[in-house]
């Protein structure tokens, strides 16, 4: 719609109608039939279009049509009829719970994210030190990493290799090595690159956190999760060890040993053989009748209340030397501790050995 500017002789002034002025003799615009008819039809159009039956006296009749239409237009969808939607916030595609707003591809994204398991899961996850070495390989279908705040990635075919003599992604975190100590590794990526590594980080006395939360990460390396703990020798090397997921296993080590027992329940210190993050230690436990017939016996707890005691190993076939032995994954409830008890104060051989822990 438009002005009648093509009209011969309208009279519009810059293009729009103008008055008659009696005083310089100017006449005023003419209204053309045809115009005025066509601006009444097109207006009665919106009108009759919003539901509205045209009422000359109403003279918001047009306004209230036209936002009737556009109501009309941005109505709520359903799952049967057409209309706007909302985009839901975070927080609501997190809870679940709203039924009316559209989810982003974006948001479903960081939804599905975080909806991964815990940092450090991993699958058919593997590494090998067949000796002594600074240097290792660590092998997984799928490792979970993740951020401080939360936002997690699935490193898929992860094969990487760590080097405690370098520093930065594949070495330490900060160049540094502690002797006779543990070493705690982290799987660690870079989202912008799409690149991932191993980092090593000293763990010697402390409990290496689940995702690394220090600030030597290396740059644009934001997800990270543990994925080992090991033993360091006198050199700064990794000591002997396979492991097959959160199970590590290493070369034996007597962790105790003693030829007279004692009814009390007594706590065993064996931070030297196992790190501060192990939650299960696999104990070989043996016990040796020196006296013909005395019989003795030993059992560890992990607890010094000797509740949830785990093994017991017993010798007492009469007359005769006898000895006996088993075996237990115990649990560590408290931190790199055992709590060890005899059945009497017989003199005999008593052995505790580990060669595993889990993580």
């Amino acid at each position: 719609m438009d002005f009648p500017k093509s009209v011969p002789g309208i009279g519009l002034v810059n293009g729009k109608f103008a008055d008659e002025n009696i005083v310089t003799g100017t006449p005023g615009s003419l209204i053309p039939a045809a115009w005025g008819n066509n601006v009444t039809s097109e207006i009665l159009g919106v009108i009759t279009e919003a539901g509205n039956t045209p009422d000359e006296a109403d003279s918001a009749q047009l306004k209230k049509s036209i936002v009737s239409l556009i109501a009309n237009q941005t109505r709520q969808a359903t799952e049967a009829t057409q209309g706007s939607v909302k985009i839901a916030t975070q927080q609501k595609v997190a809870a679940a719970t709203d039924d009316e707003s559209a989810v982003t591809p974006l948001k479903l994204e960081q939804r599905l994210l975080t909806a991964l398991p815990l940092a450090g899961a991993a699958t058919n996850l593997k590494m090998f030190i067949p000796a002594d070495s600074k240097i290792a390989t660590m092998t997984a279908d799928e490792i979970i990493v993740s951020t401080v705040l939360g936002r997690s990635y699935r490193l898929s075919n992860f094969n990487r290799t760590i080097n405690l003599a370098a520093a930065g992604a594949g070495g330490t975190d900060n160049g540094a090595v502690v002797a006779n100590g543990y070493v705690a590794l982290y799987a660690i990526y870079n989202p912008s690159t799409a690149t991932s590594a191993l980092m090593a980080v000293n763990s010697t006395g402390v409990v290496a956190p689940r995702i690394y939360s220090s600030t030597s990460m290396p740059a644009g390396y934001t997800a990270s999760a543990l994925v080992s703990v090991l033993a360091t020798n006198a050199a700064g090397q990794m000591r002997v060890a396979y492991q097959m997921g959160r199970q590590i296993t290493i070369e034996n080590r007597v962790l105790y040993n003693t030829t007279v027992g004692s009814t009390v329940m007594t706590g065993v210190n064996i931070a030297g053989y196992v790190p501060p993050n192990a939650t299960h230690v696999g104990l070989y436990m043996s016990a040796m009748q020196t006296q013909a017939g005395i019989g003795v016996g030993m059992s560890v707890a992990p607890l010094a209340s000797g509740a949830f005691q785990v093994a017991t190993a017993s010798a007492a076939v009469s007359n005769q030397f006898s000895t006996t032995s088993t075996s237990v994954m115990m649990p560590l409830l408290v931190q790199q501790t055992i709590y060890v008890t005899f059945a009497n104060t017989n003199a005999g051989g008593f052995n505790i050995v580990t060669g595993s822990y889990y993580i």
